[in-house]
């Protein structure tokens, strides 16, 4: 009982800091559709999350689920036309379990990001964002 709560709060959390970085409400309709495909080492990224997020500072960052290896962001949700840095983070589970700090006698499943700093908090990758549907996919290697 003591980890479905644990993991609950976790996924509530985690919820939480995705929402909070679509950044302010810059204009639902200037937010234009994007979507792709995404692999690690030639197979599909599952479970991680894309980020893109503008050079220019008044727009917000819009980012979406890479799930089985797609995304996919609607009109309206998707980012601003322009020049975005990406960020893309996988944790993957280990297959390891590990105590679960602060809560004493509890485990949870451990899980490490897999994917390099290079694509996420050192990200190299870009997409120039139209002001039309965007179609922008990564094949990303160690």
């Amino acid at each position: 009982m003591a980890q479905a709560t644990i993991r609950a709060a976790f996924l509530g959390l985690l919820l939480a800091a995705l929402a909070s970085l679509s950044g302010c409400s810059y204009g639902d309709k200037d937010r234009v559709p994007v979507a792709g495909k995404v692999t690690f080492e030639g197979a599909p990224v599952d479970g991680g999350s894309i980020i893109f997020i503008p050079e220019a500072q008044d727009r917000p960052k819009a980012h979406a689920p890479i799930v089985a290896g797609s995304y996919s962001l609607a009109a309206g949700e998707g980012p601003t036309p322009g020049k975005h840095r990406v960020e893309i983070l996988w944790n993957r589970k280990t297959g390891k379990t590990i105590p679960v700090p602060g809560d004493e006698g509890n485990i949870t499943d451990e899980s490490v990001q897999i994917i390099p700093a290079k694509y996420n908090t050192d990200s190299t990758l870009s997409a120039d964002i139209k002001a039309a549907a965007n179609t922008v996919n990564y094949d990303l290697t160690p």
